[in-house]
């Protein structure tokens, strides 16, 4: 039988996917239990990671408890009480304090076998120094104790203050010290009491402040006061027909508005507006002329020399000098009657310059009517 075309494509597809279904197969058979293999691995190196993370913590435990256990109070809670209740009243002692009074609260049980909580209250009258005194001691120390509340009510002057702590005690099962309280030092990196005296009872924070003394001796100098960088030319405005400076120190919020020849003192500084353009202005500030463009600061100003200096007064020409006496100007009617009609009058022309200091002004000429012409 021959087969055709169509048949031998169809033949040859079926075989490759026959092909393909038994090649899986065997993979799966022959893989299928080293990937369960694999998996039983992994969930059991978790698990001993998660029991040796386990043993170094209880490793880190009971290294710490060892350590707690040295700074424990005595087991016996009864002794515990007294030998603590005579701790701090020593305590109280060394800092000198007065009125004191330290009694026994409570006592509670968090853990049915673990450690046992005591409780102090401790009221003294004392002053700043002597309370950091009793802190520093207390701290020092190296007993499982802390301080829950410290309430400091200062009298009028405050100096005096009234104090009222409340400090726990722990006593745990297993403590080192049997009879007695253990004779150790904190772990805490604490300065000498010295240093705490001068960073917090040098400044009684309770007393009203007090400036310090003056300091005796040749004091320096007051340095000049300086217009700083912040006071600066911000506007010019015309009033009135006049040109105004308008200055802004931005640090002060302060606005001073100076026409031509006035004055302020402008941060202890004395400034003079001398002249004003349209774009910058000339100050003088402490005694120095400078050249300020408008935006600019006051220090930024160029400092003229004495060559830049505007003109003295004496070569500027007044005003009242530029105008013709009126005599001179025009004829007076009287005077034009008499005149023959064919004569005219000469008009004279407005001097505008300042005469030399040899030539006679125009009120020194005598005036010459028109019939002696």
């Amino acid at each position: 039988m021959v087969l055709r075309k169509r048949e031998k494509v169809l033949a040859s597809v079926t075989a490759a996917l026959l092909a393909v279904v038994g090649l899986q197969y065997a993979y799966s058979t022959l893989t299928g239990p080293y990937g369960g293999l694999r998996e039983r691995r992994n969930a059991v190196d978790a698990e001993v990671e998660r029991k040796q993370t386990r043993l170094r913590n209880a490793a880190t435990a009971k290294k710490e408890l060892e350590k707690r256990r040295k700074q424990s109070l005595p087991s016996d809670p009864e002794l515990a009480q007294s030998l603590y209740h005579s701790w701090l009243l020593k305590q109280a002692d060394n800092a000198k304090f007065s009125n004191k009074n330290v009694t026994f609260a409570n006592s509670k049980w968090p853990h049915k076998q673990g450690y046992c909580v005591l409780r102090f209250n401790v009221g003294a009258k004392t002053t700043l120094q002597q309370l950091i005194e009793f802190l520093h001691g207390f701290y020092r120390a190296g007993h499982l104790h802390r301080i829950v509340s410290l309430t400091i009510t200062p009298d009028q002057s405050g100096k005096s203050l009234n104090v009222q702590m409340l400090v726990e005690a722990l006593s745990l099962p297993g403590a080192t010290s049997k009879d007695a309280l253990a004779q150790i030092d904190s772990d805490r990196t604490l300065a000498a009491p010295e240093v705490y005296r001068e960073k917090i009872a040098a400044r009684n924070i309770f007393a009203p402040y007090e400036p310090p003394p003056p300091a005796t001796g040749n004091t320096p100098p007051t340095p000049p006061a300086k217009v700083s960088e912040h006071t600066r030319l911000t506007g010019i405005a015309t009033v009135d027909g006049r040109l105004q400076a308008c200055i802004i120190v931005r640090t002060t919020g302060k606005q001073f508005r100076l026409f031509e020849g006035e004055e302020a003192e402008i941060e202890k500084v004395k400034c003079k507006v001398l002249r004003i353009a349209k774009h910058e202005a000339e100050i003088e500030v402490d005694s120095q002329r400078r050249l300020v463009l408008l935006g600019k600061s006051l220090t930024d100003g160029e400092v003229l020399s004495s060559e830049e200096k505007e003109p003295a007064t004496e070569q500027k020409v007044p005003a009242t000098e530029q105008k013709v006496p009126p005599a001179e100007q025009k004829v007076p009617p009287a005077e034009q009657k008499e005149q023959p009609p064919e004569q005219k009058v000469p008009t004279p022309v407005p001097k505008q310059q300042v005469p030399p200091a040899d030539e006679e002004t125009p009120a020194s000429k005598p005036k010459v009517s028109p019939t002696e012409q």
